[in-house]
């Protein structure tokens, strides 16, 4: 009987340690009153740099790192390696007790001043809520995501850069699991061969309710180009991307490249002037204008990731006219702002197209 209790007592024991050790670990990140010396499990004693917290993190410990009103960035002049599947979130202001608590004041701005990559990526890691800036690479100005099926969540790639590839994203040898990129911006970004917004190569992403605007691939694919079977575009809008030959100003599918697209509005159609090659047409989709709010890109407030910004589209072949079975996440692009609202007056919310969703209900 006693031998039973103890049996029964040390189970109970393990069962409690073990529990205990699956609980994720957070980290805290700022730039303004972080150090490097501190242990980063708290705001009060966060770290200064995110590379710290990702050293220091491992896989499936969550950081979550501060964002500022103003301009406040994380300067870099070296990419931050994501190389742990880390849960990695931007935009806190310390009084938040779950990442959707966040709201759209604070953003977590990575400058690389085009002094090098703003991250480059080899784990499954979820990265949720940045503003990538001023990268600059060979390949994958803004990111590398390399062997790896990351999650991309509510990021912003602004004016990146690449010499050769990918000047948002470049994505290459994804052979197990699915690259996500979600609710994400690209906006000004230059490669000067193939995709400005973003470069796949034996990867096989899925591209749900993204803005890819003013993007240029100098030779071709401005927004995208594709050099990989089987990549999946739906609820997404594609505007006035640009490539110096001429084709595949929006979609460049090169070589065996192919991309299933639905749900999403192409400038100029799918089957129009500006896709080029193998693309395949799953329905729903529009040649339509998406009626951006305004030419404002970033709003009043000069800060992408904030209410205000222009492109939230208003034309009525885009407002609750994407796939609702496509969406994972609650918010768009913006913190707090729902990413199902009903804005066609119809019975029902639908997700629209595009990064940001008209709240206009």
């Amino acid at each position: 009987m006693k031998s039973l209790a103890l049996k029964t007592i040390i189970v109970l024991i393990l069962t409690v340690l073990l529990s205990q050790s699956a609980f994720a670990t957070r980290y805290h990140v700022k730039d303004t009153g972080g150090s490097d010396n501190n242990n980063g499990l708290s705001w009060d004693y966060a770290f200064k740099t995110i590379q710290k917290g990702i050293d220091t993190a491992s896989s499936g410990d969550d950081i979550w790192v501060m964002g500022y009103y103003d301009s406040t960035a994380y300067d870099i002049t070296v990419a931050i390696d994501v190389n742990k599947a880390v849960n990695l979130y931007g935009g806190f202001h310390m009084g938040e007790d779950e990442p959707a608590d966040r709201d759209s004041d604070q953003v977590s701005i990575i400058d690389a001043d085009n002094n090098c990559r703003c991250f480059n990526v080899t784990a499954d890691a979820t990265i949720d809520g940045f503003e990538l800036l001023d990268g600059n690479a060979e390949n994958g100005g803004g990111m590398y995501v390399y062997d790896c099926a990351p999650k991309i969540v509510g990021c912003a790639f602004i004016s990146n850069y690449a010499s050769a590839d990918g000047g948002g994203i470049y994505a290459e040898d994804i052979f197990e699991g699915t690259m996500e990129v979600i609710n994400c911006l690209f906006y000004y970004n230059f490669a000067y061969h193939y995709g400005g917004g973003m470069y796949n190569v034996y990867a096989e992403p899925e591209i749900v309710n993204c803005t890819f605007y003013q993007n240029t691939g100098y030779e071709n694919g401005g927004a995208i180009c594709n050099d990989s079977d089987n990549s999946t575009m739906i609820n997404c809008i594609l505007w006035y991307n640009s490539s110096e030959e001429g084709v595949g100003k929006e979609i460049f599918n090169y070589d065996s490249g192919s991309m299933y697209v639905s749900y999403s509005c192409i400038y100029g159609g799918l089957n129009g002037d500006y896709c080029d090659g193998d693309s395949t047409d799953d329905g729903d989709n529009t040649g339509n204008s998406p009626s951006f709010r305004s030419g404002d890109v970033n709003g009043n407030d000069n800060r992408y990731l904030s209410g205000d910004d222009g492109l939230v589209p208003t034309g009525s072949s885009i407002v609750d006219r994407g796939d609702n079975s496509a969406i994972s996440e609650t918010f768009d692009i913006v913190p707090l702002h729902l990413r199902k609202v009903d804005g066609d007056g119809t019975p029902g919310a639908v997700v629209d197209m595009g990064c940001y969703e008209n709240q206009d209900d």
